[in-house]
């Protein structure tokens, strides 16, 4: 039986929720690789064990979008984009429904969602 986190209230591993802020750390520092990297351990963490963290999930997903979307040129890859864009709106949908849509969480998520939908469908090399 696992143990609960330092909090007490969270059963799912804190693995999962360290690699995820390992991957938007290095994605807000400008290694794309490296954030692309540490994403998908975590998911692959989080996806190994039972019970789901969702901020977690929501904060890799968003890591692993942002990382699709730098590519540039013959290096973008559309339908990875649209998959790691399907995946993040999933998330983002599930963080909402728990926290409710007033939550800054929910607000932030939506607004990403937002931005990459108008900035992939305007065809923005930038983004």
């Amino acid at each position: 039986m696992r143990s609960a986190g330092p909090s007490g209230g969270s059963r799912v591993p804190e693995r999962g929720r360290i690699l995820a802020n390992l991957g938007a750390v290095s994605l807000r520092r400008g290694d794309v690789g490296d954030a692309g990297f540490w994403a998908d351990k975590a998911l692959e963490e989080m996806d190994a064990r039972p019970g789901d963290d969702p901020d977690a999930r929501l904060t890799a997903d968003w890591v692993r979008l942002e990382v699709a979307r730098a590519g540039t040129g013959a290096d973008r890859d559309l339908g990875r984009i649209s998959d790691t864009l399907q995946k993040f709106d999933r998330s983002a949908e599930h963080s909402i429904a728990l926290k409710g849509g007033d939550h800054p969480a929910a607000i932030a998520a939506r607004r990403a969602l937002a931005t990459v939908r108008r900035s992939t469908r305007s065809g923005c090399a930038c983004c």
